[in-house]
C-alpha cells in the first residue's frame, strides 16, 4: 500500500455505492493564446476545442526562461465565433515552486488590469503569449465508489493501474446533478492483480458542487 499525508477523518463521510467515471489528463494538446493571468487563474482564447464550463484543463506556459504547468477548472466559456472560444480557467492545485514563479513574474508581464480578478480578489496582468492546453478525457470504464465526503472520495477500480499522486478528474452523480471534481490520489492499495482501492483528495470544489456534496452527508447528532 502507498500513502500520502492526508487526514480524511476531518471530513464527515457517507457510504456510497454509486458509479463514477474517471479521467486522466490527456497527453494530446492544442495551442491557445493567453489574454491575462493571475495567481488564481488565466484567461485565453482557444480554437477548435469545444470546451464546456466545468471541464478540467492543463495549461503549460513560459514565464521568462522557465515553463509552468498548471491544472484548473473552466469557470467561463464564451464562443467568439464558430471555431473560437474565450475561456476563463481557475487554477485548482499549485505547488509552492510554481506559485513562487508566478508571483515573481506577474508584475513584469504588463500593466495590471484595473478591475482586478473579482472572483479571487487578485489583480490580473495582461499577458499575451502562446500556451499549450490539454484536457482530461474520460475513460470508458466506471469505478465503484465506497465512501464520499466534501474532501474526497474512496473507490475501487479495475484495469487502470493508477499511481500515487496522479491527478484525476471524476464525474459523479449527486441526486441527478453531474459533478465534475478534480483531485489527487493520496492512497493506492492493490486488491489483486487487476483491482485497486484508491482514495482521491479533492482540490478546489466549486460552490454548487460543494453544496450538493454537503447535502449527501448525514446531519450531525
Amino acid at each position: 500500500m502507498t500513502d500520502l499525508t492526508f487526514d480524511c477523518r476531518k471530513y464527515r463521510r457517507v457510504s456510497s455505492d454509486s458509479l463514477v467515471s474517471l479521467g486522466r489528463m490527456d497527453t494530446g494538446s492544442a495551442l491557445a493564446h493567453a489574454v491575462d493571468l493571475s495567481i488564481g487563474g488565466i484567461r485565453f482564447t482557444a480554437v477548435g476545442m469545444e470546451v464546456a464550463e466545468g471541464e478540467i484543463l492543463r495549461v503549460r506556459l513560459t514565464l521568462g526562461e522557465r515553463t509552468a504547468t498548471l491544472v484548473g477548472q473552466v469557470r467561463r466559456a464564451v464562443k467568439l465565433d464558430e471555431y473560437a472560444q474565450e475561456l476563463g480557467l481557475v487554477f485548482t492545485k499549485m505547488d509552492p515552486e510554481t506559485q513562487a514563479l508566478l508571483a515573481e513574474n506577474l508584475p513584469e508581464l504588463g500593466e495590471w488590469d484595473s478591475e482586478g480578478d473579482e472572483r479571487r480578489g487578485q489583480p490580473r496582468a495582461m499577458f499575451e503569449g502562446v500556451l499549450s492546453v490539454s484536457r482530461a478525457s474520460l475513460f470508458d470504464v466506471a469505478a465503484q465508489a465506497r465512501d464520499l465526503s466534501v474532501g474526497g472520495l474512496r473507490f475501487e477500480v479495475e484495469g487502470l493501474d493508477l499511481e500515487l499522486a496522479e491527478t484525476l478528474q471524476v464525474v459523479l452523480n449527486l441526486d441527478g446533478y453531474e459533478a465534475r471534481v478534480i483531485g489527487q490520489l493520496v492512497r493506492v492499495t492493490e486488491i489483486d492483480g487487476d483491482r485497486q482501492e484508491v482514495a482521491l483528495a479533492f482540490f478546489d470544489v466549486d460552490p454548487e458542487t460543494l453544496e450538493r456534496l454537503e447535502e449527501q452527508l448525514p446531519d450531525d447528532g
